[in-house]
């Protein structure tokens, strides 16, 4: 399965279903499913904090170098055409400056966590190590 690997507390919100949306740099062809990851070294809190003003965090496990949920990869558009019809904290929870791209993800499926080896962009992990819940 297509994986990618995100910082926390990103990726236990993504988990969590507040986030439904990720914020790249660039975008993919790549449609479908896609394992979210949480990056070994996660964000530090003060970096997170520094990042986001004032956004009180759910209570979560914020777990680091794990395999956590599958989303549904249904779209990449620009920023700017999403930026306007996005509410709530789904703004604080991605970096829409212009010239970002939006990962539209739905169907999202709880797993039982495992480690995984993450890397940048999109990589391949084996189906037979995802366990849906």
């Amino acid at each position: 399965m297509k994986a990618i690997s995100l910082w926390q507390p990103w990726a236990s919100l993504m988990e969590a279903g507040s986030k439904t949306i990720e914020t790249r740099g660039w975008k993919t062809k790549y449609r479908g499913d896609l394992l979210i990851c949480s990056t070994k070294n996660g964000l530090s809190k003060k970096a997170f904090n520094e990042t986001i003003q004032d956004l009180e965090l759910p209570e979560l496990d914020y777990p680091e170098g794990q395999a956590l949920c599958v989303v549904s990869l249904n779209d990449v558009v620009s920023t700017d055409i999403v930026y306007q019809f996005i509410f709530d904290n789904e703004l604080n929870y991605g970096d829409y400056s212009p010239g970002r791209f939006a990962w539209i993800t739905t169907n999202l499926r709880p797993i039982k966590p495992f480690p995984v080896v993450g890397q940048q962009g999109l990589f391949n992990v084996n189906d037979e190590l995802i366990e849906f819940l």
